[in-house]
C-alpha cells in the first residue's frame, strides 16, 4: 500500500489483508497524522517516499520492498469483504502459480449516500513479483500486462470505502496533476482520457467535451470508446444540446448493444422530452442488459434505474398498474428507497 493521512482506515484495511499476507508492506508519501504509527502497530513495515507528484514512482518503490512470489495491492481505504478474503486464500494455495504474471479482480469504486455501490470496475490487484511488470503513468498509474497471462476473477471484490470528503481533496490533486502534465505537453492517449473523465467528475462540461473528442482523435477504436461516447452525452445533455447527447448515445448503443448505459441515456433524453412511448423499449431492453465487469460500468443502469425510470414513463402514459409494477421492481435493489416509495404511494393514489 501507499498511503497519505489515511489514519481513519489504515487499520482497516490492514485488518482485512493480514489473513491473506505473509508480509504487509506500508509506503507513506507524507503523512501529517497517526498513519505511521498505526500501520506499524497494526503490523505492517513501514517506508518513506518523498511525493514526487508520481503515483506510479511510489507504487513501484513499494513493490521493491516486497519479498513474497505475489503482490496484493491495496489503497488505504480499501476494504476485501470476507467471502473475497476466503477467495484470495483460494486463490494463494491452489491456483497463482507461473503461468499467470497478473489477477483482475472487480474494484468497487463509488458508492451512494445509502452504501450502494454504484461504479465497479475490472483492475489488476495481484501481481506475480518475478514477472518485473511496473507501475506506469503519474496519475491513475496500471500496469501493463499481457492479457494471455491475466487471471481474471471477477468473483473477488475490493471495496472502495473510501471518506467522501477526502475523496474529493484527491480529486482535487489528481486534477491539478493531469493538467500540469498536458501543460507540460503529455499527449498520452491515457493523459487525455484521465483527464477528460476528470473533468466529467467535477462538472466541467465544456472542457470535458473538447478533452473527450481529443481523446476519440488520438486513440480511434479503443476499448473506452464506449464510455468515451457516453460521457459526450452525458455533457452535451448538461450543456443543453439534447440533439447531440442523442446522437453520442445512439453511437454508442451501435457499439455495443449489450451494455445498458446507452440504452438508459437515450430513454432519459426521451423522457425529459415528453415521448414516454418511445423511451419504454429502451428501458425493457436496458433491463435485459447482463452486469458484467467491464473498463467502465454504470451499475445503476444495470439495476433500479430502467425501472425506475419505466414507472415514471407508465405513469406519464396514465397507465399506473404497469407504473406500480415497475416502481415495486425498482424497490427491490434497495436503491432511493424513501423517494420510489413515496412514488409508488402516489401512483396507487391515482388508481
Amino acid at each position: 500500500m501507499i498511503v497519505r493521512n489515511e489514519e481513519r482506515f489504515v487499520e482497516r484495511a490492514l485488518d482485512t489483508a493480514r489473513p491473506l499476507c505473509d508480509e504487509m508492506i506500508v509506503v507513506d508519501t507524507g503523512s501529517t497524522d497517526r498513519t505511521v504509527a498505526l500501520a506499524e502497530g497494526a503490523g505492517a513495515r513501514v517506508y518513506h517516499f518523498t511525493w514526487i507528484d508520481d503515483f506510479s514512482a511510489a507504487r513501484n518503490a513499494a513493490a521493491d520492498q516486497c519479498t513474497g512470489d505475489w503482490i496484493l495491492i491495496l489503497d488505504g481505504d480499501d476494504v476485501i469483504p470476507p467471502e473475497s478474503q476466503r477467495k484470495i486464500l483460494e486463490l494463494k494455495h491452489e491456483l497463482l502459480n507461473d503461468e499467470h504474471d497478473v489477477v483482475e479482480v472487480t474494484y468497487d469504486y463509488i458508492y451512494d449516500e445509502n452504501g450502494r455501490c454504484i461504479n465497479s470496475h475490472s483492475q489488476v490487484r495481484l501481481v506475480r513479483r518475478a514477472s518485473g511488470l511496473r507501475y506506469r503513468h503519474a496519475v491513475h498509474e496500471n500496469i501493463a500486462h499481457d492479457p494471455a497471462r491475466a487471471l481474471v476473477r471477477h468473483d473477488i471484490v475490493i471495496e472502495h470505502r473510501y471518506d467522501p470528503t477526502a475523496r474529493e481533496d484527491r480529486m482535487d490533486r489528481v486534477g491539478t496533476m493531469l493538467e500540469q502534465a498536458i501543460r507540460n505537453g503529455d499527449r498520452h492517449v491515457d493523459t487525455l482520457r484521465n483527464y477528460a473523465f476528470y473533468l466529467v467528475s467535477v462538472k466541467k462540461w465544456a472542457e470535458a467535451r473538447d478533452h473527450l473528442q481529443r481523446f476519440r482523435e488520438a486513440a480511434p477504436n479503443s476499448n473506452y470508446e464506449y464510455s468515451a461516447l457516453d460521457h459526450l452525452s452525458f455533457c452535451e445533455s448538461f450543456l443543453g444540446n439534447p440533439q447531440a447527447a442523442l446522437e453520442y448515445a445512439q453511437k454508442a448503443l451501435a457499439l455495443d448493444a449489450t451494455r445498458a448505459e446507452a440504452y438508459v441515456r437515450i430513454a432519459m433524453l426521451l423522457q425529459r422530452a415528453g415521448q414516454y412511448q418511445n423511451a419504454i423499449p429502451y428501458l425493457l431492453e436496458a433491463t435485459k442488459c447482463p452486469m458484467r465487469n467491464l473498463t467502465y460500468r454504470v451499475d445503476v443502469c444495470y439495476t433500479f434505474l430502467p425501472w425506475d425510470l419505466l414507472s415514471q414513463c407508465y405513469a406519464g402514459l396514465g397507465d399506473y398498474p404497469r407504473a406500480i409494477e415497475c416502481v415495486e421492481k425498482a424497490l427491490t435493489f434497495n436503491a432511493d428507497t424513501e423517494r420510489l416509495k413515496k412514488n409508488l404511494e402516489a401512483y396507487k393514489g391515482k388508481l
